[in-house]
């Protein structure tokens, strides 16, 4: 009998990670819309702010297209076609828009691949999509020295995911 490992097993019961997902998705791209995308990124050293975005956006529709199919794609590689912040806001309010609909939709008890465990449900890309655009919406921040404040239960739930998911995924990589 083969059993499915889903982070869903441990996750948060007052956090709505899809609908929060959302919400940080139009927070980030509301931030890039009035960001100067030339910045260098502190927490990410070898990234612009051009870059931070572009690389969310991928991680977005990778997400997608994994959630829809169930199964394991490969990385995508789009960018906006112009480097303006407005364009560049625009450009990734559509792949999280999408990213959206697609959790909306999809059954969270369906089996579906997983970058941590292999085998396991759709419940995990809600909560990771929703960890991986707040982090990343920190990291545009403080490239300007502005902080955001984060939901403590969605922090909460952060730190939770880092020891559970990311903890047994460095592991599995040695």
């Amino acid at each position: 009998m083969m059993h499915r490992v889903s982070a869903a097993t441990h996750l948060s019961t007052s956090v709505d990670f899809v609908e929060q997902f959302a919400v940080a998705a139009e927070r980030f791209a509301v931030a890039v819309a009035w960001s100067d995308l030339r910045a260098r990124v502190p927490a990410c050293p070898a990234w612009s702010t051009y870059d931070l975005v572009v690389h969310l956006g991928n991680v977005h529709a990778w997400a997608a297209t994994i959630v829809e199919t169930g199964r394991s794609a490969v990385e995508q590689n789009d960018e906006p076609a112009h480097a303006r912040p407005r364009t560049v806001s625009a450009w990734y309010a559509a792949k999280a828009e999408d990213l959206y609909q697609v959790l909306r939709a999809v059954d969270p008890g369906a089996p579906c691949w997983n970058f941590a465990f292999g085998a396991g449900t759709a419940a995990f890309w809600p909560r990771r999509q929703l960890h991986e655009t707040t982090v990343h919406h920190l990291d545009l921040e403080q490239t300007f020295g502005r902080e955001i404040p984060v939901d403590t239960a969605v922090a909460r739930d952060g730190v939770d995911e880092v020891l559970r998911v990311f903890l047994h995924r460095m592991h599995q990589r040695g």
